[in-house]
C-alpha cells in the first residue's frame, strides 16, 4: 500500500515499465506530452477532492504508445507539506479518494480488459468490513500504528467501492462520504 507521504524508491536508475512515474518530479519531453494529449482532464486535483492519478494514467500511455519511462533517482525535489497531511483524518481522505482515483482509471475504455468480476468486488468489500472491523479491535488493544493501516484500507476500499458498485465512472461530489 502506498501513501500521500511515502518516499518512492525504485533502487538504482532503470526503466519504469508500467510502474508509475511520481509526477512531483516527473520530466516529460513537449513532444511526447503533446502526442500524448497531456494529462487527462478527468483526473488531478478537482475543488473539494483528492481525485489524483494524472501521474498514473499519462505514464501508462506513454508505455503502451512506446515511449519509455524512466526512474532517475539522482533527480531530487524538496516538497513542503502542511501539517494538517501528518494527521490519520487527511491520510484517511487521501485513501478514500486513492480508491476513486483506481476505479476511475480502470473504468477506462482503455482498461475495460481490466473490469473486475463480482469476486474481486467481494474481495474489497471483505478489506472495507475487515478494515472497519479490525482498526478499533486493534485501537483498544494499543496498536495504534496497525489500527491506522486497517482503517486507510478500509477506506481505501470504501472509495474504490463507491465508484465501481455504482456502475459508472463517475466521481462522488465533494463532501460526502470523502470526509
Amino acid at each position: 500500500m502506498s501513501s500521500p507521504l511515502a518516499l518512492l524508491h525504485y533502487g538504482d536508475a532503470q526503466e519504469l515499465g508500467m510502474r508509475t512515474a511520481v509526477g512531483a518530479n516527473m520530466a516529460v519531453r513537449r513532444s511526447v506530452f503533446q502526442a500524448l494529449g497531456g494529462f487527462a482532464a478527468h483526473l488531478g486535483k478537482q475543488r473539494g477532492t483528492l481525485l489524483c492519478g494524472e501521474d498514473h494514467d499519462l505514464s501508462q500511455r506513454a508505455v503502451a504508445a512506446g515511449y519509455r519511462c524512466e526512474y532517475r533517482p539522482e533527480l531530487r525535489v524538496r516538497h513542503w507539506v502542511p501539517s494538517e497531511r501528518t494527521r490519520l483524518r487527511y491520510f484517511l481522505r487521501w485513501f478514500f479518494w486513492s480508491g476513486i482515483t483506481n476505479a476511475v482509471i480502470e473504468a477506462a475504455p482503455a482498461d475495460a480488459k481490466r473490469a473486475h468480476t463480482p469476486a474481486s468486488l467481494l474481495h474489497l468489500l471483505r478489506r472495507f468490513v475487515g478494515g472497519i472491523v479490525s482498526a478499533p479491535f486493534n485501537a483498544i488493544t494499543g496498536r495504534g500504528r496497525n489500527a491506522a493501516i486497517r482503517a486507510m484500507d478500509a477506506a481505501f476500499a470504501l472509495g474504490y467501492l463507491t465508484v465501481r458498485v455504482a456502475g459508472r465512472a463517475s466521481v462522488p461530489p465533494p463532501g460526502g462520504s470523502a470526509r
